[in-house]
């Protein structure tokens, strides 16, 4: 928790990370935090950049930890994205088998799938909306291991050929069942967007195509 790892001055030669931080309030401690110099970073989901506590409607494809918040405390997340705040954009991929997450929504487990919506739910809020996010000092994503991976890779001759082919224009609908991932717990299935992934290639080699 904020209070108990990055309050302290003592920490300001370390660095001290926040997971997420769905509310208001984070976002302001961390702007201060940041300005008085402190080494702190936090990163931010697209599902929590993108839907509200409205949404839930008691429907366990939506129950996550933390849970969805008000209009207001996402209108602070995108807000501290655009300013630079906020240093990355975590998936947070959660998947659970179906048996186990369709249930009540009290008994269903926390999360849902983060990877292949990710890139099209950033897009969407981040730059069809006019937040001109790429712009910001923020614009990383984090992988698997909780490393920063904006920088990791150099599209130049005789490096790894490890990227994401994107278009900001393509049309698509995300069906959950077409999905290469055995888990169904999305609350983003049926939604259309605009802008996604094209092909992702590792080590020289197509391994997705969208």
């Amino acid at each position: 928790m904020w209070r108990a790892t990055c309050s302290s001055p003592s920490l300001a030669a370390r660095v001290c990370t926040s997971r997420i931080f769905p509310r208001k309030h984070r976002s302001s401690r961390f702007a201060g935090a940041k300005s008085r110099g402190l080494r702190v970073t936090c990163e931010v989901t697209p599902h929590h950049f993108t839907l509200i506590d409205e949404d839930v409607q008691y429907d366990s494809r939506f129950k996550m930890n933390p849970p969805l918040a008000a209009r207001e405390d996402r209108e602070a997340l995108l807000a501290g994205l655009a300013d630079g705040t906020v240093d990355a954009i975590a998936t947070d991929h959660a998947p659970h088998e179906p048996a186990i997450k369709d249930v009540e929504f009290d008994r269903a487990p926390f999360g849902i799938l983060g990877f292949e919506t990710a890139l099209a739910l950033a897009l969407e809020q981040l730059v069809q909306s006019g937040t001109n996010f790429a712009d910001t000092d923020g614009g990383a994503f984090y992988d698997g291991s909780g490393a920063r991976t904006r920088h990791r890779t150099k599209i130049t001759a005789g490096q790894p050929a490890d990227l994401t082919i994107f278009s900001t224009e393509r049309a698509w609908t995300y069906n959950v069942k077409e999905s290469p991932s055995r888990s169904r717990n999305s609350p983003f299935d049926g939604r259309n967007f605009k802008g996604g992934p094209m092909a992702t290639i590792v080590a020289g080699r197509i391994v997705c195509k969208g």
